[in-house]
């Protein structure tokens, strides 16, 4: 299962970000397991200034890399 997930979070690329209240999945076209990608969207207190994702594969995060 892969799994795309958008987070809002209006003080910092933490890693419990505040959840919109949806979120997007979509099968791994592959059939890979254990995959997950999170898109986090960076509110500075005057609107959305960016977008961010990481991966994680076996319980091991990636760091966020601007999209």
């Amino acid at each position: 299962m892969y799994r795309c997930m958008l987070y809002a979070d209006a003080a910092s690329l933490s890693n419990t970000p505040v959840k919109w209240p949806f979120n997007l999945l979509v099968l791994d076209p592959v059939g890979g397991s254990g995959y997950c990608t999170q898109i986090l969207a960076h509110n500075g207190g005057s609107g959305l200034v960016g977008l961010y994702i990481r991966a994680e594969y076996g319980g091991t995060w990636s760091e966020w890399k601007q999209l």
